[in-house]
């Protein structure tokens, strides 16, 4: 990005031209409040929830090394 000039910093800034917005329900619906600090957001989301099995953990040999440590640091044994 190109530095500005020092006159150049109290000109507006030009916006980039709109993308083509495609006609489908929205995401989000901003519902107006009185104060103009603050809006109230609807969201619909969909989360998935199943399980997804990634094979053993590669870490598991690390983390037991990780807490035979902190026992040692702490002196209780498990």
């Amino acid at each position: 990005m190109p530095r500005k000039k020092p006159e150049d910093l109290n000109k507006p800034a030009e916006a980039p031209a709109p993308a083509p917005v495609a006609e489908t329900k929205p995401d989000a619906v901003v519902v107006a409040t009185q104060d103009s600090t603050t809006r109230k957001v609807k969201l619909d989301l969909e989360v998935d929830t199943s399980v997804k099995d990634l094979g053993p953990n590669p870490y598991v040999k690390l983390i037991h090394m990780a807490r035979a440590v902190d026992s040692w640091r702490s002196g209780r044994i498990y």
